[in-house]
């Protein structure tokens, strides 16, 4: 009889739409879908929330790329109007600048472990490389953070440009480097060397430093510094 009353609750819970469900049950026991459609509130014609929601991560490729994923490319998934949209983009901002918020008045310079800390949950889990460069003022606490790109790092397509853009858009005075392995082989390959080389060689020319470049694996890390490579 427990097992049974147990099987029905389970049942109950999940014929719940998000919002009564997260009232009746907490916010926790929401699925990832289940939070993005609570969030998007209502579907369209042809698909109810529940589907768009599924559909999204679908497309974008999971929950882990929503957070990099373009207004425009939005824009190109079935039941994604402009309102929806920008949503998306205004909540990816919101959960940008929290993070920010939480961790700006920190000094990083001389902590990779706590680097690693800070964003392993975020990009450890994922299966394709992610090359992030956050950007630090005066006190070495993190001004911003950018998704420089993503895919198989390689010399030729790590552009400093973009990268120095960004830095001296943010008044950046110093920076760190970080990307994932999905293998957890967090040695760097000849590849990851020869970008930050390169890094470290216009850093000097332009005077923004490149205080570190971390590589982040699934429990472990590498830091260039640490290392002596920088």
């Amino acid at each position: 009889m427990y097992v049974f009353k147990l099987y029905i609750g389970d049942f109950m819970m999940n014929k719940l739409l998000p919002r009564e469900k997260a009232i009746k049950y907490g916010i926790s026991s929401l699925t990832e879908v289940e939070l993005l459609a609570l969030i998007l509130r209502s579907g369209t014609n042809n698909l109810n929330v529940i589907e768009l929601a599924h559909n999204i991560l679908e497309k974008v490729g999971g929950l882990a790329n929503l957070e990099n994923v373009s207004y425009e490319q939005l824009l190109q998934i079935k039941g994604i109007g402009k309102a929806k949209a920008i949503e998306i983009i205004a909540l990816n901002s919101l959960y940008h600048k929290m993070n920010i918020v939480k961790v700006k008045n920190y000094n990083y310079a001389n902590n990779p472990e706590m680097i690693f800390n800070l964003f392993k949950k975020e990009y450890s889990k994922i299966y394709q490389e992610h090359f992030i460069v956050l950007a630090l003022d005066n006190k070495n606490a993190i001004i911003d953070k950018k998704v420089i790109f993503v895919g198989t790092l390689n010399y030729s397509i790590v552009h400093p440009r973009e990268i120095f853009r960004f830095l001296i858009e943010q008044s950046a005075l110093s920076f760190i480097c970080l990307h994932n392995h999905p293998s957890n082989d967090v040695l760097p390959s000849k590849e990851d060397i020869d970008v930050t080389t390169n890094l470290l060689e216009i850093s000097t020319i332009i005077n923004i430093h490149l205080l570190d470049h971390i590589i982040i694996g699934k429990d472990k890390y590498f830091s260039f510094k640490e290392n002596n490579y920088l």
